[in-house]
């Protein structure tokens, strides 16, 4: 009895040290997984702007401008976002808005990195700025090289077929089918764009900027410190970005253009400009409702087409991209955390 209860005791302890060992590890897991369950829920409002040899990210009450000069020094500027208008709050109305704020400050932060790149090159000669009538006769015609090519251009297409197959404009059917195909046409011309694009080596290189933003901001919301070595290790594909909102513009524009009808080529023209703040409205709303579902099916079924989309808009950074990426973030993070919170927006 006495060899027995030793062995039985022998056999207890050892159980009892498995057991603690157990609890600890269940214990530290369980830690672990609800941490890395925490860090999933962070969604921040903080975005950019891939530009020349550098990035502009914004955030909720500053934004940056960092570039990488030809010498190889990172060059910072940092600004004060003013509060945004009661019309950034208006549902529909945000999005046209928005747009139209964003491009501005957008073409004056690539206008002046590629001022910045000149400047460096070429010591000698001072850059010439073209101060805020330039960037904004820019961006009118950037608009209007957009409109001719993503708006016009698919409707002179379809129309031109239309009219050689002599096929009927009338009727309900009719119409969502030259929708439908000048939908196709604008996606087609969108992703043949996208992709010769991207074969210029100075836009490759913006594309991995774009990159390096979205790995930076994927390591933020995972709650990682922001290394270069960690963030390198994020996917370069993020569900609310830029390019998801051209999808959707495509997307909700031909279910809203088939509600008007098909007329001929000037008047589906000024419908189809009439139309575009409701189209960039209703595209933004999708945006922030797929956003605040990200975990959800439906949230993740209406990101998977821009997150396809990225495989033409973003490519894998190198280091010192990254640096930049995360110099530009750490510099616009809200030091109350919860000002950038995406279910604040």
């Amino acid at each position: 009895m006495t060899g027995f209860g030793s062995g039985f005791q022998t056999v207890a302890n050892d159980w009892g040290k498995r057991a603690q060992a157990l609890f600890f590890s269940v214990t530290v897991h369980g830690m672990i997984l609800f941490s890395l369950l925490q860090a999933r829920t962070k969604r921040t409002t903080i975005g950019g702007q891939a530009l020349i040899e550098g990035l502009l990210m914004i955030g909720p009450e500053k934004r940056a401008l960092v570039n990488r000069l030809p010498s190889g020094e990172i060059r910072i500027r940092e600004e004060a976002v003013t509060p945004r208008p009661r019309l950034k709050r208006i549902p529909l109305l945000r999005g046209a808005v928005g747009i139209i704020s964003q491009l501005k400050v957008g073409m004056a932060a690539l206008m002046e990195s590629a001022e910045l790149q000149e400047e460096s090159e070429n010591p000698g000669d001072s850059p010439q700025s073209q101060g805020t009538l330039g960037t904004t006769l820019t961006m009118v015609v950037s608009v209007a090289i957009g409109v001719g090519i993503f708006l016009l251009l698919p409707n002179l297409i379809v129309s031109s077929v239309l009219a050689w197959l002599g096929t009927s404009r009338e009727g309900l059917a009719a119409v969502l089918g030259a929708n439908l195909a000048e939908a196709l046409v604008r996606i087609t011309i969108l992703l043949a764009y996208l992709y010769l694009t991207s074969r210029i080596p100075e836009m490759h290189r913006v594309w991995q900027y774009h990159g390096a933003e979205h790995k930076s901001i994927a390591c933020y919301e995972a709650g990682q410190e922001l290394t270069a070595a960690n963030i390198a290790r994020y996917s370069r594909f993020h569900p609310r970005c830029g390019t998801s909102f051209l999808f959707l513009i495509v997307f909700v524009s031909a279910l809203l253009f088939a509600l008007v009808g098909w007329h001929g080529v000037v008047g589906n023209l000024l419908l189809r400009l009439a139309l575009l703040p409701l189209v960039a409205g209703l595209s933004y709303e999708v945006l922030s409702f797929s956003g605040r579902h990200a975990d959800s099916w439906y949230g993740r079924a209406l990101a998977a087409p821009g997150l396809l989309l990225q495989r033409l808009t973003t490519a894998e950074p190198e280091e010192d991209q990254i640096t930049v990426a995360m110099t530009a973030l750490i510099a616009v993070i809200p030091e109350n955390h919860e000002r950038d919170d995406w279910e604040r927006r």
